[in-house]
């Protein structure tokens, strides 16, 4: 089976952006879910009652992060790309805009797989189609 991966408009320029060994491993990754599709991402992500999100995270390089919807027809979409680091938080950067998603996330020990048990996605065409029209951030102005 294939799946075809799309990068939201949100994210569109946070790809642009990556460079060197980040950029590689990122189109690795799409390259695997294309051919896997939820069994390529590695956690289910924390929706904000304490459960699980129909959105899934993979690390993809270092502390590189990329948050995954999946939708009808075997369609993932890359909703946000962001680092983990001192000045940044891909989890809180990316819950921005999405309500189904927490603000904190789990202790990696605690995060459950991506599939459910039957190998399928946590499918919801719903927040695709949200996550399709966020328009990519403006620059921020102090």
């Amino acid at each position: 089976m294939t799946f075809n991966v799309s990068v939201a408009r949100r994210t569109a320029p946070r790809v642009r952006a990556l460079r060197g060994r980040a950029q590689e491993r990122f189109w690795e990754a799409v390259r695997q879910l294309e051919g896997e599709g939820c069994k390529a991402a590695h956690y289910r992500m924390r929706a904000p009652d304490g459960g699980d999100a129909h959105i899934c995270g993979l690390r993809f390089y270092a502390d590189w992060r990329m948050h995954l919807v999946f939708g009808e027809n075997n369609n993932i979409v890359v909703a946000w790309v962001g680092q983990h680091s001192d000045k940044e938080n891909a989890h809180i950067d990316g819950a921005e805009d999405i309500p189904q998603l927490a603000h904190i996330g789990r202790r990696r020990a605690d995060q459950p797989p991506c599939c459910d048990e039957f190998d399928e996605p946590p499918a919801d065409q719903d927040l695709v189609d949200l996550v399709n029209a966020l328009r990519p951030a403006r620059a921020r102005t102090r």
